[in-house]
């Protein structure tokens, strides 16, 4: 598949599964009130936070090595499946068990909120489904299967907003929670189906025996990736609890909407990741420099550009944007301009880090990585207590733009001392 077929359908799937997702999200704050959407907010990063270490990097390793893999080293490339899903599973099961472990601990200790305590519980159903999810979406990436991805996505969407908002009327939090983990497995089982079906065209094949032959994919790859994540992910749960506790779930509520438009314009780039990734790892397979940067420069390009465009009528009409949520999310607006500067920063940085990360130096992906939490955290220290969610949204900002010129400035040292081809 060619990146412009590859562009047009990962652009449809946004188009149609992300306008799902904001759909979904209005009437999930309408029905839920600002309190407790906040609630909601703190639900998910708890997640994103346990998947970021039961996935271990996993989608980006297989994405990764499938592209690079799946024609030239056929029995290779099943033992790195073998190995990526045996790890993931492992990580998933014992994050799972500290999710149920944690759940009290976390409602009643943390938030001082004993309701929240059912809804953790219930959100490993949720972990277990949306990681699944992103494994299996990373397969398909290297495949470059992007049509069935794109079908799949709005698939989901349309599941989502169907199932999650009966769920929300009978059950508040804990619906959102069951409906979010209902719309993943569902596409995680479809996701599943295309991939065997892949496989068997590729005569490609999966064993035990075979994982433990990829072990050192541990340490060169997979640790670096879950590091990497494992800094960004808890700096911003720390930032959403700091939030929480100095101002409330409203304030958090707030962000959380405005977040998701934040999230709605990073879509595209987000999905386009997918794209390039497979494209930047096969031409470095091929030792194809020409290729590497056209692909690389390209896709930055198109990536700041989408996130531009979109970011442009956001700025303009934000409280009349954040309205739809609820009149009390209006006066709020500023967290959505913020937010909107935030998105086209890091639809940049999202292309930038795969230079690391197709050239397997994964372990300069941590170190910048731990500097973006840290500037997040101080500036979200200094910031929140005084200025409120308003501080959450510069802490956001101020990380993304620490984290663009780093790796960006990465990108040209090694193209320009020619050291992308090789290891160091």
């Amino acid at each position: 598949m060619t990146m412009a077929s590859s562009v047009f359908w990962t652009t449809l799937s946004a188009i149609a599964s992300r306008g799902l997702f904001l759909v979904r999200s209005i009437v999930m704050a309408r029905l839920l009130g600002r309190e407790i959407y906040g609630q909601w907010g703190i639900v998910g990063s708890i997640v994103s936070m346990l998947a970021q270490y039961s996935a271990m990097g996993a989608a980006k390793t297989a994405s990764k090595h499938v592209a690079e893999l799946k024609t030239s080293d056929p029995i290779r490339c099943g033992n790195v499946l073998s190995f990526i899903f045996l790890f993931t599973s492992g990580g998933l099961f014992v994050m799972s068990i500290a999710g149920v472990v944690l759940a009290k601990w976390l409602a009643v200790g943390i938030y001082s909120e004993p309701a929240l305590t059912i809804p953790l519980m219930f959100s490993v159903l949720y972990l277990i489904t949306l990681v699944m999810n992103s494994l299996l979406q990373g397969v398909l990436a290297g495949f470059n299967d992007f049509k069935h991805m794109a079908g799949v996505a709005v698939i989901q969407g349309a599941i989502e907003l169907a199932v999650t908002i009966p769920l929300i009327m009978s059950l508040d939090l804990l619906g959102a929670v069951l409906g979010a983990a209902a719309s993943f497995g569902v596409s995680a089982l479809l996701f599943l189906r295309r991939m065997n079906k892949l496989m068997k065209q590729h005569n490609l094949s999966m064993s035990l025996h075979g994982a433990w032959s990829e072990r050192k994919l541990f340490w060169s790859y997979t640790v670096p990736l879950t590091l990497s994540g494992g800094v960004t992910v808890p700096a911003t749960w720390f930032a959403y609890t700091l939030t929480t506790n100095l101002i409330g779930f409203a304030a958090l509520g707030a962000y959380v909407a405005a977040d998701r438009f934040r999230v709605l314009l990073l879509f595209i780039p987000t999905t386009m990741k997918q794209v390039s990734l497979p494209m930047l790892s096969e031409a470095l397979g091929n030792g194809n420099a020409r290729r590497f940067r056209r692909v690389l420069w390209a896709s930055l390009g198109i990536n700041i550009g989408i996130a531009a465009v979109g970011a442009l009528p956001v700025v303009i009409f934000s409280p009349w944007l954040l309205s739809w949520f609820g009149p009390t999310f209006r006066e709020e607006w500023p967290l959505l301009v913020i937010l909107a500067f935030a998105a086209v920063v890091q639809a940049g940085v999202s292309i930038l880090s795969q230079v690391t990360q197709s050239s397997g130096r994964t372990w300069k992906n941590f170190i910048f990585n731990s500097t973006y939490a840290i500037i997040l955290v101080v500036v979200a220290l200094l910031t929140i207590p005084r200025i409120g969610a308003t501080g959450l949204a510069w802490s956001i900002l101020a990380a993304c733009i620490a984290s663009f010129i780093a790796h960006g400035v990465l990108a040209v040292v090694l193209m320009r001392k020619k050291k992308l081809f090789r290891h160091e």
